[in-house]
């Protein structure tokens, strides 16, 4: 099982911008508030499975996986969980 502060540091190793979590039943996504500038493609908002590690695409995780969320929160101010 992966730690949030685990999950995290992946998540940031796949985009520096990460201000935000969305902690579900099995999953960890990642992102930020302000996404404005995002128009698709590598460095978005992306998901931390807890089972594994894995990363996998947000549109696979919402179709694929049981995606109950429990709640979210800013990183910036989340130590460990």
């Amino acid at each position: 099982m992966v730690t949030y502060v685990e999950a995290l540091e992946s998540a940031k190793s796949l985009n520096r911008k990460i201000d935000y979590c969305v902690e579900y039943n099995d999953g960890f996504l990642f992102g930020w508030k302000n996404n404005d500038d995002f128009v698709g493609g590598n460095g978005g908002p992306c998901i931390i499975l807890k089972a594994n590690g894995n990363s996998v695409n947000v549109i696979e995780y919402y179709h694929g996986y049981d995606a109950k969320e429990i709640r979210q929160f800013d990183t910036r101010k989340e130590k460990e969980t």
